[in-house]
């Protein structure tokens, strides 16, 4: 006895499109002279995410910008793509470290009159 299949069509109810922000302003400058302090010589870059993150939703609705920044240097970028969402996902404890430095100190810049 022989199983056949038929195809079926799929349609999308949904329409989701991507996103992004403007670089520039405070946001931009604080994050800029962050990573100047502490990776001397180092260069802010963009770079387009291909993934779906929440950070879709907060242009939208708080008409906020939106940069996916979250430094790190312990791993190459060559050790940290497979482990992405992977049964062993992981990050280095150090660039943890560094993350929470930089977000506890992004707020005081950002709030900071420039005393």
């Amino acid at each position: 006895m022989s199983s056949v299949r038929t195809a079926t069509r799929s349609s999308f109810v949904e329409k989701v499109v991507g996103n992004r922000s403007d670089y520039g302003g405070p946001l931009a400058e604080a994050i800029e002279s962050w990573v100047a302090e502490t990776e001397p010589g180092a260069e802010v870059l963009p770079v387009m995410m291909a993934g779906f993150s929440d950070s879709h939703w907060f242009p939208q609705g708080l008409r906020a910008r939106v940069y996916g920044f979250c430094p790190q240097n312990t791993m190459t970028l060559e050790q940290e793509v497979p482990l992405v969402h992977g049964a062993d996902e992981r990050i280095a404890t150090a660039d943890v470290e560094l993350m929470a430095g930089f977000f506890y100190d992004l707020p005081q810049r950002l709030l900071s009159n420039g005393d």
